[in-house]
């Protein structure tokens, strides 16, 4: 009676000596990644303490000491490593092309978007349908976006500025400023007559943003989808409302007002007869038979113009639901990354400008000396997106902004390929390893930015010649780098100089607490602005 006892004894300890085997002995001693120096002693062999810095959203700054510790790669879990360098590091994980791990899936709206296409193929051939619309020359280049710029800034948030000015009455910035911004961003989507008029109507602007809040809470929903993706989905597969459906609930609102904004444009698109857009940004023709070429619906065009073609290049009849939801998808994601941006800069900018006075001073001087200056009175000549965007204190100011407050600070992870790489100076990194650099590091190397890399100093964009403005761009990662770098981050820079420049060329902006700091959970800047001559 004893043998089966035994044989369970030795099936057990067999059993435990495997795992420790897996779990422990191999990940600690012979895995090639025990080289590199652990972030913290338990990451060899578990990613609880990575999970629990991301969970508290403290990430960035743990993995930050770890690297002033550790030097530029440290591992922060299993099959986990972080780098802060260029050659072997960043030059070869994001420029060559490194495939998404599921951690992106998370990010689907309808189905892939090319922010959640894990792998680069597919990822490349949505991104040139659009990439060349949204390029600094094309932007700075182009009547209709003008157009739609003059006209959001006269009609709706000039305005509402001197409104306030001169009822001496405080508001939120960040509200204000994301309404803007995504007038500004659904315009050039989808046409000004299409798009929303969220500076005139509060309630919509701030339903939307709820919306937004609700569908990106990071403890309560995108942490688990993003981060425990297999933990969620079993959760879910036992009935157990995890996360709490009103985080999809959110997100499928979101979608239905995209596909709403696509609706709308489609009436625009299909009662033209050639509605794709010229290659030339100066070339309006395809909006000619409209009354007002700023209701041409530009990125919407191009996007289902190019998608619609390229089913037939593969011999498929475009399917008219498949491409509406392709379509939607793309510019549902363009449509809540770049409000979102917008305003976090803007934020953090206002914010700083208000602790230095004098840099203020030297802002609003040079805004003023444009030729025009952008002026409240519609009647005034506007300024032209190539004179704005030539003021070098306002592009420094912007870019130090973003460089102290980048729009994702954090992990933009990826996958070592078949073969392995050599990461950081280390060698036969395996096949599978999740990889990954964070902007918050890399805009913090003294080597690159100097000694006082913690300062607001915009003047740093401005030193060092020619030599210098590539060595500060080839670490600028705001917008990542590569094939997958952020798309729209021409249009976002564009937008933020406009609303900076309606701002301070035509008012001083105070905080009305001076103690308030802006963060990235969306809380609540108030300012009061008052009017200048």
């Amino acid at each position: 009676m004893e043998l089966p006892v035994n044989i369970t004894v030795v099936a057990v300890a067999g059993f435990g000596l495997l795992a420790l085997y897996h779990f422990i002995i191999y990940p600690v001693f012979l895995s090639t990644l025990a080289q590199i120096p652990n972030a913290h002693p338990t990451t060899a062999f578990s990613s609880l303490w990575i999970l629990w810095k991301k969970y508290k959203q403290e990430d960035w700054v743990a993995v930050h000491q770890a690297f002033m510790k550790h030097g530029d790669v440290v591992r922060v879990g299993p099959n986990d490593i972080m780098i802060n360098c260029m050659k072997d590091g960043v030059l070869t994980v994001y420029n060559a092309g490194f495939d998404k791990p599921n951690f992106y899936s998370a990010l689907e709206n309808y189905g892939h978007c090319m922010v959640s296409m894990l792998h680069s193929t597919p990822h490349s051939i949505r991104k040139r349908m659009v990439s060349h619309f949204y390029s600094k020359s094309y932007l700075l280049n182009s009547p209709i976006l003008a157009s739609i710029t003059s006209t959001i800034l006269h009609t709706r948030l000039l305005p509402y500025l001197k409104e306030r000015a001169d009822s001496s009455a405080s508001f939120d910035l960040g509200e204000i400023t994301s309404a803007a911004a995504i007038d500004l961003n659904t315009s050039y989507s989808f046409g000004l007559a299409s798009a929303t008029n969220y500076m005139q109507d509060s309630t919509a602007a701030q339903n939307y943003i709820s919306l937004y809040r609700t569908r990106v809470l990071w403890r309560e929903n995108m942490f688990w989808k993003m981060e425990l993706p297999g933990l969620t989905s079993f959760l879910q597969s036992l009935g157990l409302p995890f996360p709490s459906p009103t985080y999809s609930t959110a997100h499928r609102k979101l979608e239905d007002l995209t596909l709403s904004f696509c609706d709308r444009a489609s009436t625009i698109y299909t009662s033209l007869p050639s509605p794709k857009p010229s290659s030339d940004p100066h070339d309006t023709t395809p909006a000619a038979p409209l009354s007002h070429i700023s209701d041409f619906p530009t990125i919407y065009a191009q996007l289902r113009s190019s998608l619609e073609a390229h089913a037939l290049e593969h011999s498929e009849k475009p399917n008219a639901d498949t491409i509406r939801k392709q379509t939607a998808s793309e510019l549902f994601d363009v449509l809540i990354a770049g409000f979102d941006t917008s305003t976090l800069i803007l934020k953090h900018l206002v914010w700083h400008l208000s602790r230095h006075p004098t840099l203020e001073s030297r802002l609003v001087a040079e805004l003023r000396s444009l030729d025009p200056p952008l002026r409240i009175s519609s009647d005034a000549p506007f300024p032209s997106a190539k004179a704005l965007d030539a003021l070098p204190f306002l592009d420094a100011a912007i870019h130090e902004t973003l460089r102290l407050h980048p729009p994702a600070p954090g992990f933009l992870p990826r996958v070592v390929p078949a073969g392995g790489a050599r990461i950081g100076g280390f060698a036969d990194v395996p096949a599978g390893t999740r990889v990954s650099a964070q902007a918050h590091s890399l805009h913090r190397n003294e080597e690159v930015w100097g000694a006082d890399v913690e300062e607001f100093r915009p003047e740093r964009w401005m030193e060092g010649g020619k030599e210098g403005d590539m060595e500060r761009l080839r670490w600028f990662w705001a917008f990542g780098s590569g094939g997958r770098m952020c798309v729209g981050r021409g249009f976002a820079v564009f937008q933020i100089k406009y609303l900076v420049a309606a701002m301070y060329t035509n008012f001083r902006v105070r905080m009305v607490d001076e103690g308030a700091v802006p963060d990235y959970t969306g809380g609540v800047l108030r300012v009061r602005v008052e009017g200048v001559e």
